[in-house]
């Protein structure tokens, strides 16, 4: 009996390049000390000379086979590098690979998982899978475990399958026919979703998101919810003025205002999206305002009594154009401001829920007028990017706690029928939050990913971490949030994951 191996890229995670021109043998896996190597040949059966793979100028290991290890682990002289590999052909198939190695035959299988793993004391660890004819390894992820299911390196995502995606592509090929709509939600969501120490009306990841699925064809259906409260000194949004507003508290996406005459004026970006209605949102109980559509006559509305939830009043008939509201106290009574969506036809919208400082807490906190309740009151979101892990690592919660607060989120929102969507951010500096903790928040979201069946957009892999994203212009001086090209490069990950 006789194992193949399939060849496979000499990846090196750190660097993010093949390993080249390195000489590699190959260990049973229970030998973690690399003390004796296996005997191994070419797929015709000929011994290879000292039993020595060389990646050569490509950094590719060839084919081999081993005749009495279905798993092996492949090494270098220095112990530098260490990727375990399972054969492509089981055992009980030995004829077929009798015929592949004399022509005779096909070899029927597939190709399994590659797990990579760094093991000197200072580099990280890696896993992921074999994609094709080309290994790529997650630099996400901190342990040397087999993952049931795929990592596909040319989109850093994870159990992206067919079938997982297949309901989100439905609806977007109905919005890109334009026969149907489809709302993305970017959010449950932090500062780096928010589009912190850009410009989030225009910066931001999902205003990104927005502008390059347009050049692909799909046309919007309107701007998406537009919050209020994502507008501070640091990461202003132009769109926002206020006057007597403020935000009511720092995870929250409304403002309020408890004296009359107190003024929000919302100015829609040129390019922003057209509709012929507008949607101006409140929660319930609030004071009595007025509002004004582009500049005409003000209109008064008093929001409904009752428990603080979101309440609406709509405008249509309006010109397909972009529209400009303007909402006024007219009472001191503490009124509750939360944004405005325009609106009109078939397409695609795209709404950044992300709020700075968040953590998983604070989208599971119950009363009627926090992010849990209050987003999916106001959206019915069929695409849903949760992205939160930097500020539950920054405040060390327990992993057991931040897995139950995902899969809780998770839950929700396939509850509502969205397709979730769970997205590795970035990893910052480790001054911030050290490697290892990082990865153990990542481990878990990858968990959470397995235990719901959900895809996974790994932005980090792709971005290179922080030692290999800040050199290239992809964050910004914080250590933490991106330059606008960061949330660009973000973007292109989330579209092609989208519309690939």
């Amino acid at each position: 009996m006789s194992y193949i191996f399939t060849a496979a890229v000499a990846y090196d995670p750190a660097s993010n390049k093949p390993v080249k021109n390195a000489s590699f043998q190959v260990y049973a896996t229970a030998d973690t000390a690399f003390t004796t190597p296996l005997a191994i040949t070419d797929t015709f059966g000929t011994p290879l000379p000292g039993n020595i793979l060389n990646s050569g100028t490509q950094g590719v290991f060839p084919q081999f086979m081993q005749a009495t290890q279905a798993t092996v682990t492949i090494a270098d002289s220095t112990k530098t590098y260490a990727w375990t590999i399972i054969a492509i052909q089981p055992p009980t198939q030995d004829s077929a690979v009798a015929g592949f190695v004399s022509g005779a035959g096909s070899t029927p299988g597939a190709i399994d998982t590659l797990v990579g793993q760094k093991v000197n004391a200072t580099a990280s660890t890696t896993r992921g899978a074999l994609d094709g004819n080309y290994s790529k390894l997650s630099a996400s992820i901190s342990t040397a475990v087999t993952r049931k299911n795929p990592f596909d390196p040319k989109a850093s995502a994870y159990n992206a399958t067919a079938q997982n995606m297949l309901k989100a592509r439905a609806k977007l090929g109905a919005a890109l026919s334009g026969t149907g709509t489809c709302s993305v939600l970017c959010g449950p969501g932090d500062s780096l979703t928010e589009g912190y120490k850009g410009l989030p009306a225009s910066q931001s990841y999902p205003v990104t998101l927005r502008k390059i699925l347009s050049n692909r064809g799909y046309p919007l259906a309107g701007s998406g919810m537009v919050f209020t409260a994502q507008n501070d000194a640091i990461s202003p949004d132009a769109r926002w003025a206020f006057t007597n507003f403020t935000q009511f508290s720092a995870q929250d996406l409304f403002v309020q205002a408890s004296v009359s005459g107190a003024v929000a004026t919302y100015t829609p970006l040129a390019g922003d999206p057209a509709g012929t209605s507008v949607d101006v949102w409140f929660l319930t109980g609030s004071g009595a305002v007025t509002i004004s559509i582009d500049g005409g006559a003000a209109v008064a509305f008093t929001p409904p009594a009752g428990a603080a939830g979101p309440t609406v009043r709509t405008f249509s008939g309006l010109a397909n154009t972009t529209h400009m509201v303007a909402v006024t106290t007219t009472t001191a009574t503490a009124t509750y401001f939360c944004g405005v969506r325009t609106y009109g036809g078939n397409g695609v919208e795209v709404t950044n829920a992300g709020i700075a400082g968040s953590q998983t807490s604070n989208w599971l906190n119950n009363a009627a007028y926090n992010p849990k309740n209050l987003v999916p009151g106001i959206l019915a979101p069929d695409i849903v990017f949760l992205c939160l892990l930097q500020n539950d690592a920054a405040a060390s919660v327990a992993l057991a706690t931040y897995r139950a607060n995902i899969n809780s989120l998770i839950s929700q929102y396939q509850t509502l029928g969205s397709t979730v969507i769970l997205v590795i951010p970035p990893a910052c500096n480790t001054g911030t939050v050290s490697t290892t903790a990082w990865k153990g928040y990542a481990d878990s979201m990858f968990d959470s990913a397995e235990a719901s069946n959900c895809p996974v957009l790994d932005v980090n892999d792709r971005i290179g971490a922080y030692a290999g994203g800040n050199p290239n212009g992809l964050y910004n001086g914080d250590g933490v949030h991106q330059t606008p090209a960061g949330m660009a490069l973000w973007a292109s990950q989330a579209a092609a994951l989208l519309t690939s």
